[in-house]
């Protein structure tokens, strides 16, 4: 017969198996994930060494459409708890375009420190976005979903055609699904998200400094950083009204390539033209998005679109693009025709039927 154990063996035996579960948690957190110490010498290794004035200087020659806008007949109560704009602004996303200027971009001259969360007393932006209401969209829909560049097929082809970027930003990282995809294939990457990355599936990176809550108009990285800047589905849940600063930022931050996918149609919670779109704000034309990224300097990287499309991915549309490379992609004529169909787009609520005509215009330009 067994003798009984004595009640201090007991508590030590106990004792012992909550430390060894301690040790195995501590591991099991930190595995797979690099410091933002770390992250942070790879890209100050990667990045140019230019001084102040060298990135005052560039970014004094980036080219930034600035649209001008006057207000148009609306109804504000149909925005209201339902779009990622606040009602307050909304007349400025209901606007035409009154000119084009050119305007500059905005300075980064240091790397960003996390964590970087949204504030919970200031859940919308001066630019109206609602940073609550996408953080509810990514905990109560998106956390149970794989990311899409997974769900469809082309993550690991994408990871392969780029394998030669050690430093890369998912803009528009959402519950940071693929970013953890990425680490796994020992990918270097940050990342930027308009929800409140510390309150969703994206808090481990946001405590590591490694994503931050922001918008695609105000990414905070200095120019000329990463060596693949990664977008799957985010540009068309982008205001109109903000496409021209978030196409500059994004061209801003990239050494030289951009990958993205963009929706071409409404989502299935949208409702039908000529009613005003709540998800897919912001559908525009393929045509629509090579000129307004040529207007920045990047050109279509038709190997790699190609080689995407051939693929036969379901319901991804593919825009690639090379930028910096000092040469003019479109005529200086393009800019106000491109300017004037996102005009049309805006005063018409996203139906693009009543658009034709300046359509036609920035594609003849």
């Amino acid at each position: 017969m067994r003798p009984e154990l004595s009640l201090w063996r007991k508590l030590r035996i106990v004792l012992a198996f909550v430390i060894l579960a301690f040790i195995f948690w501590t591991f099991v957190q930190n595995l797979g994930f690099r410091t933002h110490g770390d992250m942070k010498q790879v890209a100050e290794r990667k990045a140019p060494q230019e001084s102040q004035a060298n990135l005052l200087q560039q970014s004094e020659s980036s080219r930034v459409i600035k649209w001008e806008v006057e207000s148009v007949e609306s109804n504000p109560g149909e925005w209201e708890g339902h779009h990622p704009l606040e009602s307050g602004v909304e007349d400025r996303l209901n606007s035409f375009i009154d000119e084009v200027k050119i305007a500059t971009t905005h300075v980064h001259l240091g790397f960003p420190e996390g964590p970087y969360c949204s504030s919970s007393e200031t859940p919308k932006d001066e630019a109206g976005l609602d940073k609550q209401f996408y953080t509810s969209y990514q905990k109560g829909v998106l956390h149970t979903r794989q990311p899409f560049s997974i769900d469809k097929g082309f993550f690991k082809p994408a990871v392969e055609l780029y394998k030669d970027k050690e430093l890369w930003l998912d803009a528009g990282a959402g519950t940071c699904g693929t970013m953890r995809a990425l680490k796994t294939e020992g990918i270097n990457v940050y990342g930027v998200e308009l929800s409140d990355v510390c309150n969703t599936e994206c808090r481990q990176f946001a405590k590591q400094g490694l994503v931050f809550s922001t918008g695609l108009n105000k990414i905070p990285f200095p120019s000329r950083t990463f060596d693949l800047v990664w977008s799957t589905e985010v540009f068309e849940h982008v205001p109109t009204l903000l496409l021209n600063e978030s196409v500059a930022e994004v061209v801003r931050v990239a050494k030289k390539d951009l990958f993205l996918t963009i929706a071409m149609k409404r989502s299935g919670f949208d409702p039908s033209p000529p009613a005003r779109p709540r998800i897919h704000i912001s559908v525009m034309p393929r045509t629509w998005w090579d000129a307004i990224f040529g207007v920045h300097g990047c050109r279509v990287n038709l190997e790699v679109r190609d080689s995407f499309n051939l693929g036969r991915y379901a319901k991804a549309a593919f825009f690639p693009y090379v930028c910096h490379e000092g040469s003019k992609v479109v005529p200086d004529e393009c800019e106000a025709p491109v300017a004037e169909y996102a005009k049309c787009y805006a005063q018409y609520f996203g139906d693009a039927s009543k658009c034709r005509k300046e359509k036609s215009g920035y594609e003849v330009a």
